[in-house]
């Protein structure tokens, strides 16, 4: 089972969770398929989305891939983050929690 870790971005701000087998995607691919392969339900957010204006200027404005200075607000619920990787869309962050099967819902009456 793949858990929350504490995140260690790299000078550009991008992050992969370490316990998940990144090498069996390939670049440019939907990632959704493969998140839900391994049990857990994927949620994309976008730096454009997600951050401030001043934080979306500063980003747009760099023409760099730098995005450090964003943090990606986490989701209501039980969501931890997956990745913080750079898109064509510039930069998202990958959320995750386990799927429930709606059979695990079903309590004894």
């Amino acid at each position: 089972m793949i858990e929350g870790v504490e995140v260690k971005r790299d000078a550009n701000g991008m992050w992969l969770h370490p316990a998940i087998p990144w090498n069996r995607t390939e670049e440019d691919t939907d990632l959704t398929p493969f998140i839900r392969g391994l049990g857990y339900e994927p949620r994309f957010q976008t730096l454009a989305q997600d951050a401030p204006d001043d934080i979306v200027e500063r980003y747009a404005d760099s023409n760099e891939q730098d995005c450090s200075y964003w943090t990606p607000i986490k989701p209501e619920g039980d969501w931890f983050l997956a990745a913080i990787f750079d898109t064509e869309d510039g930069p998202a962050a990958l959320w995750i929690k386990p799927i429930i099967e709606a059979n695990e819902h079903v309590s004894s009456a």
